[in-house]
């Protein structure tokens, strides 16, 4: 199983802006797969009050979301679809009989990078300083989920504006393809094209 939250805000005004490169790596992943495994997929977006959730396969689940609330809310979202998705029972004994634990192993956040050059990206589990990463970590109790770390120009860039200015600011056409090329490298290094 495989839980993939995008980062980003909901509307067009930010649809291809850095900070929603989260967003962007979501929509080529779901439109990759769905290219791949026609038959197995179920490729209609699900469209709820807080939530866009597609299943790209069910062997192993692959969900895809990418959450309609402002990012201010992203910890809050993240630990609800965790709780929903990833909940597992710890093996029964006298003291913690029946009590749950998130398996955050199976946890992936796609969000953007601006210390990593446009055409590269980082996936680990590792602590990262970031305020949306943050958030989860600290709504989730808990740091050890998987970041997809997208890049989306590098220091050089982000010295010439202030860091709101340049995250908000419109990718151009060849700097939105590079995004969507690094989507086909993660969808690669998470085997998202296997089929069990």
């Amino acid at each position: 199983m495989k839980l993939i939250v995008g980062v980003g805000n909901p509307g067009v005004k930010y649809a291809r802006t850095r900070f929603n490169a989260g967003f962007i790596i979501i929509d080529k992943i779901a439109q990759e797969l769905a290219n791949i495994f026609p038959r197995e997929l179920r490729y209609e977006w699900k469209i709820t009050g807080k939530y866009m959730l597609v299943v790209i396969k069910d062997d192993p689940l692959t969900v895809l979301v990418k959450p309609r609330t402002w990012v201010s809310e992203i910890g809050t979202v993240v630990r609800n679809l965790a709780r929903f998705y990833l909940k597992k029972q710890k093996e029964e004994n006298l003291s913690n009989e029946g009590e749950s634990t998130l398996e955050l192993d199976n946890l992936y956040v796609a969000v953007y990078d601006s210390t990593l050059k446009i055409n590269d990206y980082k996936i680990d589990n590792k602590p990262f300083d970031h305020s949306e990463i943050a958030k989860i970590s600290e709504s989730l109790g808990d740091n050890t989920f998987w970041k997809i770390r997208v890049g989306v120009g590098g220091a050089g860039l982000l010295k010439k504006t202030s860091d709101g200015e340049f995250l908000l600011r419109e990718l151009d056409d060849v700097e939105f393809a590079v995004l969507r090329h690094v989507a086909d490298l993660v969808i690669e290094e998470l085997d998202l094209r296997v089929v069990k």
